[in-house]
């Protein structure tokens, strides 16, 4: 036992705990973005039970609603920077966890997917660590489907370990997770440009910009927001500022883009928000379904702007469906509109500094672009 707090198994088998060092968290309400009823509450106090036996320090509850309501915070899918000065000052706060329910599905096979990230309290507010999970109880049904898991209660506990887990991770070695694989080539864009301005060697800061929904799925551009923003905190070429800032300088001056960023607009975030890159997308289909039939199909459009030049520096245009590359016995199959948004996420971010991706495959390629 390492300062009164009991040894826990975490990825990989380890027993740890979390250091007694390690910042103070406020862990917000959970938002919806499922465009469905969720328990929301027990599956927040799910996941606090779970960092409190980590050994994760938390502002106590009562401190958190009393800081929210004095600010007056409703939404919760962000940190700006009142917030974040408040909480640091006030609480001794170090970060912020934001998580968002982007699927909840009780009818068998169940499916959940939630996404959750850490930003820190400084006044330039960033990104420290990211990441999902997404399951089905289709995912592995196994010989006579004796893998099928039928009822939310048993899949939920799995979906908040693995979370817990990724976080748990991060909090003892202070490495977030990153992907260290190379991208799935069934997933990658079907088009792409990719500038020579963008250099392999360097690390870029970005902003990611409020995603525009072309799709019939509500809370479609969140959603892919918060996919692709988790693949470039993933990636050691990229400090992602905290969403919520970015929020609150659109909203601060005014600045509205129902189909995307002008450069005029893109002139006055670069000086506000004081990143190298700004990243702008489209969604075309974000696509779940809801028992065993169909398959998820999700397409999209990203452009990245740099600030020294005002260039479009990367473009691209992913479509897919959860079905391709799969062959026999559904093996591969893509089972969640969000695991398959990941995948494809993944490679336009590899790509992008070509990091795990040969050049071969990033140069000369014209892009596709959407409708």
């Amino acid at each position: 036992m390492v300062g009164g707090v009991p040894p826990v198994v975490i990825a990989g088998g380890a027993q740890q705990t979390v250091q007694a060092e390690l910042p103070l968290i406020a862990v917000l309400p959970f938002e919806n973005l499922s465009a469905g009823p969720a328990p929301l509450k027990e599956m927040r106090a799910s996941l606090v039970e779970r960092l409190r036996k980590l050994g994760v320090k938390m502002l106590g509850e009562e401190e958190l609603l009393a800081l929210m309501a004095r600010l007056r915070i409703r939404y919760v899918g962000g940190v700006d920077e009142q917030m974040a000065e408040t909480f640091r000052r006030e609480a001794g706060v170090g970060a912020v966890l934001i998580t968002s329910l982007e699927l909840y599905s009780a009818q068998a096979p169940p499916k959940v997917a939630i996404v959750s990230r850490l930003a820190s309290t400084e006044p330039h507010s960033i990104v420290i660590w990211a990441d999902s999970v997404s399951l089905s109880g289709y995912d592995a049904p196994g010989f006579l489907g004796l893998g099928l898991v039928e009822d939310m209660e048993k899949l939920m506990p799995m979906a908040l370990d693995r979370l817990t887990s990724s976080l748990a991770s991060y909090l003892l070695s202070g490495n977030p997770p990153m992907s260290v694989r190379r991208a799935q080539p069934r997933f990658r864009p079907r088009g792409l440009y990719r500038s020579p301005r963008l250099n392999e060697g360097r690390r870029y800061s970005i902003a990611v910009l409020p995603v525009v929904n072309h799709s019939f799925r509500k809370n479609a551009g969140e959603l892919l927001a918060g996919v692709l923003i988790e693949q470039l905190t993933k990636t050691e070429g990229f400090e992602v500022l905290e969403p919520g800032m970015v929020r609150d300088e659109l909203l601060r001056y005014r600045v509205v883009a129902p189909e995307g960023a002008s450069l005029d607009a893109a002139d006055l975030l670069f000086d506000k928000l004081n990143v190298d890159l700004l990243l702008t997308g489209k969604v075309m289909d974000y696509d779940d379904t809801r028992g065993t039939g169909g398959v998820p199909q999700v397409t999209f459009f990203v452009q990245v702007i740099e600030r020294q030049s005002k260039e479009v520096v990367w473009a691209s245009h992913s479509t897919n469906l959860g079905s391709e590359g799969v062959f026999f016995f559904n093996v591969g199959e893509v089972t969640t509109a969000h695991a398959l948004a990941l995948m494809m996420a993944e490679n336009v971010v590899q790509r992008m500094l070509r990091t795990g991706a040969s050049p071969a495959k990033v140069a000369g390629e014209p892009v596709k672009r959407p409708p």
